[in-house]
């Protein structure tokens, strides 16, 4: 694997004018980013991440997932129960991070290909926006697991 990781992606940019010069291509940044930055918005105060599980416990408990900020974040970042869910890509990128337990997930591309990944205590994943489908099973026997 390593090997693959160096001579797909390393090499070509060891052999590239940007490794050379230093600087990038004109090419290389979107015109228009996909995100703009939001300098009006006021960010929420920083927060515990255990105590905010903590406080929507029950919620969790009964499979109902929780969003952590409001939705007028160009960003949507959601607590996830253990239990099997639906999580649509179509729309934008999503990266999920296992905070505790494990689960098997179930990605299927717009092409039909599918993949299942172990997630473990810690793990993350980043699923690009032509992953279609992401679908998570819970396979622990742990009673709080998001």
């Amino acid at each position: 694997m390593k090997t693959y990781f160096y001579l797909a992606i390393l090499f070509p940019f060891f052999q590239s004018e940007e490794y050379f010069t230093g600087l990038p291509k004109s090419d290389s940044y979107p015109e228009i980013p996909p995100t703009q930055n939001d300098d009006k918005i006021k960010l929420s105060d920083p927060f515990l991440l255990k105590e905010l599980i903590d406080e929507h416990e029950k919620e969790l408990s009964n499979g109902s997932s929780i969003s952590i900020f409001p939705d007028e974040y160009q960003t949507r970042v959601y607590i996830i129960p253990k239990g099997e869910h639906l999580i649509d890509c179509a729309h934008g990128d999503i990266w999920l991070w296992q905070y505790k337990g494990h689960a098997k997930a179930n990605i299927t591309t717009d092409t039909k290909e599918e993949s299942t990944l172990d997630l473990e205590k810690m793990d993350s994943v980043y699923l690009h926006v032509h992953w279609t489908k992401f679908e998570s099973k819970s396979n622990t026997n742990e009673s709080n697991q998001y």
